[in-house]
């Protein structure tokens, strides 16, 4: 597989299909955690699902500019490639912070679903 194959958009539209889901599932994870029995509250824990919604916006923009002719005038590379980077530093961040989180204290079923979101948030570095 050559460099320029994964800018081919048969290669891109399932990795932004998959990478939205994650997303959707990570967010949806997050949110299921508050009224699980043995759930303690954090800033992480609140945290989880805004950088969530802020991940499913830059992938609205990316997929928008990039698929839908409508918006094909707001597409910029370079928007793009802040953005993908400012993911990485997001999704770095929440990781770590879950992880010292799950560490600290973590029981119960909600001690689960705490580490599911943490495998999904590398799965979405």
């Amino acid at each position: 597989m050559a460099l320029l194959d994964w800018f081919d958009h048969k290669y891109k539209f399932p990795v932004h299909i998959v990478q939205t889901i994650v997303t959707i599932v990570v967010t949806a994870l997050a949110i299921a955690y508050f009224p699980t029995p043995g759930a303690v509250s954090s800033r992480v824990r609140i945290m989880i699902p805004i950088v969530g919604a802020k991940s499913l916006v830059i992938q609205a923009y990316q997929f928008l500019t990039e698929y839908v002719t409508q918006f094909t005038k707001w597409r910029s590379l370079k928007a793009n490639a802040i953005l993908n980077c400012l993911e990485v530093l997001f999704w770095s961040a929440f990781i770590g912070l879950l992880f010292m989180a799950n560490i600290a204290k973590c029981m119960g079923p909600a001690c689960g679903l705490s580490w599911a979101t943490f495998g999904l948030g590398i799965g979405l570095m």
